[in-house]
């Protein structure tokens, strides 16, 4: 499974992308996967997409694309 998030190196105060993902999972699959997660409600799990999606705009842009 790719990660669920890009990955970056902050080096001399300049963020620098490592891994740009080219598509992006639904939080809730990569939750069901895990039985960890099975307590969370659809409430709890459409606010952690919502912040995924606010993060992933602030530091990779548009451009991705929603696997379902």
């Amino acid at each position: 499974m790719p990660p669920l998030r890009g990955l970056y190196e902050i080096e001399n105060g300049k963020e620098k992308i490592t891994y740009k993902p080219t598509v992006k999972k639904p939080v809730k699959e990569y939750l069901k996967e895990q039985k960890r997660f099975k307590h969370l409600s659809k409430e709890i799990i459409d606010r952690i997409q919502e912040n995924i999606d606010r993060r992933w705009k602030e530091i990779f842009g548009e451009g991705f694309v929603e696997k379902s």
